[in-house]
């Protein structure tokens, strides 16, 4: 808890700080804050907040950290025993992990276990390997 509490600290004020030159970087850093509230078991501040994010970021930034937000929206809807929305918000992730527009290239690795854990918790387990 230490450590997450010490990462999402990190994270706010990067998140604050603008987008300057390293837009990617915030736009990270401002999912890391959605997935934080998650981890620490907080499912309808995450969904808030993903779903904030998710309807005012301008869709360039979407498309560098949009589908953490949406496999944190299907996680938590999932918690909060929303199936049919948790189901709705993992298909749209797959979709948009299927889509290779070369902007998510930073963090491939990361995607892909974040979506085998909400496959599994959604689904009870993951798909075949991509």
């Amino acid at each position: 808890p230490d450590e997450l509490d010490t990462g999402l600290r990190l994270a706010e004020r990067v998140a604050a700080d603008g987008p300057g030159s390293s837009r990617d970087v915030q736009q990270y850093a401002n999912v890391a804050l959605i997935l934080g509230e998650y981890r620490r078991g907080h499912y309808a501040q995450a969904l808030e907040k993903a779903n904030q994010y998710l309807t005012t970021s301008d869709p360039e930034a979407l498309r560098f950290a949009g589908l953490w937000a949406t496999l944190t929206v299907a996680m938590s809807q999932h918690q909060l025993h929303n199936p049919a929305e948790a189901r709705r918000a993992l298909a749209q992730a797959r979709e948009m992990i299927a889509v290779d527009d070369g902007l998510r290239r930073y963090l491939p690795m990361l995607e892909q276990a974040l979506l085998r854990e909400a496959e599994t918790l959604i689904d009870g387990k993951p798909t075949a390997a991509r």
